[in-house]
């Protein structure tokens, strides 16, 4: 290990979006735009970072200096000797265990995190890399992209990352052709993450709820016109998709058992079935009832790859 390089590792916290680890070692930063400045001791301000999404980099002379960088604000970190410029970066750490070998490791990667003001997810992607002959700290990262809104999640897909929401409205028909034309589309499911996601914001809705009518919302995905009137399509590979950030074999679509079924001009939904189960269901794209009448289709989850 390097004479320079004091390694400390974080646990997770509640507040971070992916595990991580801080390399403390000492530096003194060279290119910056912006940083944050606290009134914090050292082992105060490492804890502070590892707490924000959005840290990338501390730097203190002395306790009760803390100076917080943020991606995007800093650039250039140069090695110091000077025992009391104390620089410390964060990195994602996927084995927890293990603890890198010196102080001039590096990494391309992406984050998802939360923005403190808005409370809105935001994606970055940033490489941090060691220069040997200026002995320097280099950052780089892409501007963040917000979610439109707080109420849209993030996920990173094979693809590309999309943002997802779930629109809740009666007049649902209106406003699904409303967004496609100006501002998302339907969204698909990749992962059983994101089904996992649905099921969470049904949940809130508490249409898990026996005493509540039965509910469903549309999704992504459209019998391809071969497929009608041919039994010979099955499964998913039936439907077609306008989700540009779907994956070709998606595991997301977790269907309700003997779905999905028919042979007409149906779309997929999510629905809530009688039992107060869930899964992915085809019902006839005209129409605002699931194919059995139970369920009400009231919304529509769309997808929005950021700008």
């Amino acid at each position: 290990m390097s004479p320079h390089t004091l390694l400390l590792l974080v646990a997770f916290h509640v507040n971070i979006s992916v595990n991580s680890v801080m390399i403390v070692t000492r530096g003194t930063p060279d290119v910056f735009v912006n940083s944050i400045s606290l009134e914090l001791i050292w082992e105060e301000c490492l804890a502070n970072c590892t707490q924000n999404d959005m840290c990338v980099a501390v730097h203190t002379i002395g306790d009760g200096n803390c100076q917080i960088f943020e991606f995007g604000d800093l650039q250039t970190v140069k090695r110091s000797n000077d025992i009391e410029s104390k620089f410390a970066y964060k990195m994602k750490n996927g084995n927890l265990s293990t603890c890198p070998a010196d102080d001039t490791v590096g990494e391309t990667n992406s984050i998802i995190g939360i923005n403190g003001t808005s409370g809105r997810e935001v994606y970055i992607e940033y490489t941090i890399s060691f220069d040997q002959t200026s002995q320097s700290w280099n950052f780089q990262s892409t501007s963040p992209r917000l979610c439109p809104h707080a109420r849209y999640k993030m996920f990173k897909r094979a693809l590309g990352p999309m943002f997802l929401a779930w629109h809740k409205l009666l007049l649902w028909k209106l406003y699904c052709n409303f967004i496609y034309l100006y501002y998302d589309a339907y969204s698909g499911i990749d992962t059983p993450e994101e089904f996992e996601f649905l099921k969470e914001r049904a949940d809130s809705w508490n249409w898990f709820n026996s005493s509540y009518p039965l509910y469903a919302v549309w999704l992504s995905g459209v019998k391809k016109p071969e497929c009608v009137g041919n039994p010979s399509c099955q499964g998913l590979s039936a439907f077609s998709f306008a989700d540009p950030t779907l994956s070709a074999h998606p595991t997301g679509f977790l269907f309700n058992p003997g779905k999905p079924d028919g042979t007409g001009e149906d779309c997929l939904a999510f629905r809530v079935n009688s039992d107060r189960t869930c899964g992915i269901d085809n019902a006839q794209c005209d129409q605002g009832r699931t194919s059995d009448n139970s369920a009400c289709i009231t919304g529509q989850v769309c997808g929005l790859p950021p700008s």
